[in-house]
């Protein structure tokens, strides 16, 4: 699943990477990160909160998650004015 959301992520972000995004990314990211965590709540029947089971940390550096907002960004801009 997170090998499915990561391509899907990279590829919006690849998309979608002219002007200031960072606040888009942050948001993309932290609907990403909240419906992953029902998501592993519901496969795992985790009762209470799944926030405090499965962290940002935990969904990137066990889980694989790629974090938008670090990505390296490329410098040549392919819009023209």
């Amino acid at each position: 699943m997170v090998n499915r959301i990561n391509r899907q992520l990279v590829g919006w972000a690849n998309y979608f990477c002219l002007g200031n995004v960072a606040p888009a990314l942050q948001q993309v990211m932290a609907h990403t990160c909240q419906r992953l965590r029902q998501w592993l709540g519901r496969k795992h029947r985790v009762q209470g909160p799944a926030r405090a089971r499965y962290s940002d940390r935990y969904l990137r550096e066990e889980l694989g998650l790629v974090w938008l907002p670090e990505r390296p960004r490329p410098r040549v801009l392919w819009a023209k004015a």
